[in-house]
C-alpha cells in the first residue's frame, strides 16, 4: 500500500484510536502471555528491568511512538516501507530501553541469565570471563530479551494494524465515501 493523503489520514486516525483504546498495552500483554519465552515477564505491575520505570509494555509504547512519528512526518513511501524501517529500529529501541544501572540489572538476574543461555547461547562464543563483568552479561541478556520481544511485537503489530487499516479503507470504499 503506497501512502497517499487518504491512507496517511486513515493511518493517523488508526494510530489515535489505538492510543485511546490502550491497544499497545493489550498487544504487549498478549505476546508476553502467549509465548512461554516471555511469560515470566508478567505485565501485572511487575517491572522486570528494575525501578527505572521500563516495563515490557513501555517498550511497546516506545516502538509505537516511533511508528507514529514516522507516519506524522511522512518518513515512508508505503506501509511496507514503514514496517521495514520499524524493523530496522528494533535493535536501537532495545538498546535504549535496557538498563545501565547495576541495581536494576540485578533484578531477576537468574531469569535473565537463563533466558540468555536458553535463547542466545551464541553470546558466550566470544565471551571472555576476565574481560567481561556480570554487569555486561546482564545488560546483554536484558537487551536480547527486549529485542526478541520487540520482533514478536513488531510482527503482531504489523499484522493487526494492517488488517484494521485495510478494513477501514474497505468500509469507506463499500460506502462510496471519498476523502
Amino acid at each position: 500500500m503506497n501512502f497517499d493523503k487518504e491512507l496517511d489520514f486513515k493511518a493517523w486516525d488508526l494510530i489515535k484510536k489505538w492510543s485511546n483504546e490502550y491497544k499497545i498495552y493489550r498487544l504487549a500483554k498478549k505476546i508476553s502471555t502467549k509465548n512461554n519465552k516471555f511469560d515470566w515477564l508478567n505485565l501485572n505491575n511487575q517491572n522486570f528491568t528494575g525501578y527505572r520505570d521500563y516495563e515490557i509494555n513501555l517498550v511497546g509504547e516506545d516502538y509505537f511512538e516511533r511508528f507514529s512519528e514516522k507516519v506524522e512526518y511522512d518518513e515512508a513511501n508505503s506501509l511496507n516501507d514503514l514496517f521495514e524501517q520499524m524493523e530496522k529500529q528494533i535493535p536501537y529501541i532495545a538498546d535504549d530501553n535496557a538498563n545501565i544501572y547495576d541495581e536494576d540489572l540485578e533484578l531477576q538476574s537468574f531469569e535473565k541469565m537463563k533466558y540468555l543461555i536458553d535463547n542466545h547461547l551464541e553470546y558466550f562464543e566470544t565471551f571472555e570471563p576476565e574481560k567481561t563483568s556480570i554487569h555486561n552479561v546482564l545488560r546483554a541478556a536484558e537487551r536480547y530479551i527486549i529485542e526478541d520481544f520487540l520482533y514478536e511485537f513488531h510482527n503482531e503489530f504489523k499484522k493487526e494494524f494492517t488488517k484494521e487499516l485495510e478494513k477501514e479503507l474497505s468500509i469507506e470504499e463499500d460506502l462510496g465515501i471519498e476523502m
